[in-house]
């Protein structure tokens, strides 16, 4: 069984000549599975951390963002039709979450589907708990730190 993992693309900030680098290595390689293995989109503009002001607004990353994550699922499915796809979610996923948790919990209702499809694509099984770990037969993947092992 071959696999390949994708780790931290960081959306809309992604770099894409590695990426292309990655997607010949899939083309060629040809995996039965390929996982994105967490932060899939950076949410800088939801991050706890000083930001620049001005850079780009929480909604425009969003949308460049998603563009990207469509663009990005897309070219894996034409590189790798046969392949078995997986979206885990990561600490960097959980930046809109979080920051509706500290400031206004009770739009948490609204706020969490409203992100979840941002994480469908065609294809794709995706993991929507970021602490839960992705098995395939003895093979374990997982973000960061978050397991519950």
């Amino acid at each position: 069984m071959k696999f390949i993992s994708l780790g931290d693309l960081h959306l809309p900030w992604m770099h894409k000549p590695t990426f292309l680098k990655a997607l010949s290595i899939i083309e060629s390689f040809q995996p039965d599975h390929i996982i994105q293995i967490g932060d899939l989109y950076d949410f800088y503009s939801f991050s706890r951390f000083p930001k620049k002001s001005g850079f780009i607004s929480p909604e425009e990353e969003v949308i460049q963002a998603r563009k990207c994550g469509e663009e990005v699922w897309y070219l894996i499915n034409k590189a790798c039709p046969k392949a078995k796809k997986y979206q885990i979610k990561g600490n960097h996923c959980d930046r809109p979450i979080k920051l509706a948790k500290e400031k206004c919990p009770e739009l948490l209702q609204f706020i969490e589907p409203s992100i979840r499809h941002l994480y469908e694509f065609e294809n794709v099984k995706t993991i929507h708990d970021s602490s839960q770990e992705l098995k395939i037969e003895d093979v374990w993947f997982q973000h960061f730190f978050r397991s519950k092992l």
